[in-house]
């Protein structure tokens, strides 16, 4: 059975920086949304004509593109291979970033329900960060923003098993020697 590590943290807590350090198969949680030119997934919906009809285009397409190929692979990696896999963000960002894009709505409710059906990594890596170094970083987003998705992330990840933070400064080592240890542990590396 395979082993699938998800790395968490806001933007800036330096998720791809310690993937790219690691010699493991990785993938990203949305990658086939930023391939897509699609304008209808990819956040380009610029004409409002009937909001609702843009949210369900919307979420037809995010289970299209990323909910179902992400449970397939995750599925095969688990059950069919002996790989271990990182992860760069996972459904839980999802959930976080519905959660504070919107009000209590049928949307939201489904992602929950997935949430709660969607294969869950073996383990979790949250990258946690001051927000002020994390917007210095990328400049994107505000500080206070990305304050409050950490502290949702961390109460979504509290609810969950084998979660491991580590409190991000300038460097990512014990973070590194935990996913090293852990495919050791599984005879992956």
């Amino acid at each position: 059975m395979g082993t699938i590590i998800a790395i968490m943290g806001i933007d800036g807590s330096g998720k791809s920086s310690l993937i790219k350090r690691l010699p493991l198969e990785s993938r990203h949680f949305y990658s086939a949304l930023s391939k897509s030119r699609d304008s209808k997934l990819s956040g380009g919906m610029q004409k409002r004509k009937d909001i609702r009809s843009n949210k369900i285009r919307w979420f037809l397409g995010y289970l299209i593109r990323v909910v179902i190929p992400n449970i397939l692979f995750i599925l095969k990696i688990k059950y069919f291979s002996k790989k271990l896999v990182l992860y760069d963000r996972f459904i839980f960002d999802t959930v976080v970033s519905l959660n504070s894009a919107s009000k209590k709505n049928i949307l939201e409710k489904i992602m929950l329900l997935f949430l709660n059906l969607f294969p869950k990594p073996n383990f979790i890596i949250f990258l946690s960060i001051d927000p002020v170094i994390a917007y210095e970083r990328t400049g994107e987003f505000g500080v206070e923003v990305l304050r409050r998705k950490q502290n949702e992330l961390r109460q979504v990840l509290s609810l969950e098993r084998n979660v491991h933070e580590f409190e991000v400064t300038n460097s990512s080592e014990s973070a590194l020697n935990l996913i090293r240890e852990l495919g050791e542990e599984e005879n992956l590396t």
